[in-house]
């Protein structure tokens, strides 16, 4: 297991490298004043994208160098972060992650890559004797602060497992556009709050969601609220 967390951190380590390259490049076009006809990717650099950057006119040999080699790191980190994809995926069918994989899979929201990273990171759900302590681990808890007798709430903490909680953020915002019962607690606390915190609420729903089919080996149903 401990292998296993390796590699899914080092593919999360590419993603974040990936998202370098891809900022330096645009830094770069921005910084040059150079401008490109195509409409810009929202995620990822596509191949017609790359290929007519590489076509692009600049002012000098040094610049054309330069953006040659941005496009070169970039397309280098994407072919090892599309590598590191393909290996964990193979890794999640194996025998030893295959039954939880299906379960935490079975919850609307949650791929196979994040639910490697939840279930590589957890390790055993049965260490966490709460769901408190797992949110706790996780970093889906208030960062609070006090001053004599008053109690000071600065938002969410900063301790945190820095790969899980992004999984658990990112899945949060899926599951509430595909199980209704969480579109409603999400609408419900937007009346409260901001979006950005409604979300971290429903990242706790979805933390104890996780916990349920995990220790009770039952696959989630959708519409339930709890």
């Amino acid at each position: 297991m401990e292998h296993a967390r390796t590699l899914v951190r080092q593919r999360s380590r590419l993603v974040r490298d990936q998202t370098r390259c891809k900022n330096r490049i645009w830094h770069l076009l921005m910084f040059s004043g150079l401008k490109v006809d195509a409409d810009k990717p929202k995620q990822y650099l596509t191949r017609r994208f790359i290929e007519s950057l590489r076509r692009l006119p600049c002012e000098n040999e040094s610049l054309r160098h330069a953006l040659d080699l941005a496009i070169e790191e970039y397309m280098s980190v994407r072919k090892l972060l599309m590598d590191a994809t393909k290996r964990v995926r193979k890794l999640s069918v194996q025998s030893s992650f295959l039954s939880v994989q299906k379960l935490l899979q079975s919850i609307p929201g949650i791929g196979g890559v994040n639910a490697m990273i939840i279930m590589t990171e957890l390790q055993d759900i049965r260490r966490f004797k709460t769901l408190d302590k797992l949110c706790s681990y996780v970093g889906i808890v208030p960062d609070t602060g006090s001053s004599g007798n008053n109690e000071i709430v600065r938002g969410i903490t900063h301790r945190s497992n820095h790969y899980l909680r992004p999984a658990i953020v990112e899945s949060s915002w899926v599951i509430i556009r595909k199980d209704p019962a969480m579109l409603m607690l999400y609408k419900k606390y937007c009346s409260m709050m901001i979006p950005n915190k409604a979300i971290i609420k429903i990242a706790r729903h979805l933390i104890s969601r996780i916990r349920y089919v995990w220790m009770t080996q039952m696959e989630y149903e959708i519409g339930i609220v709890g």
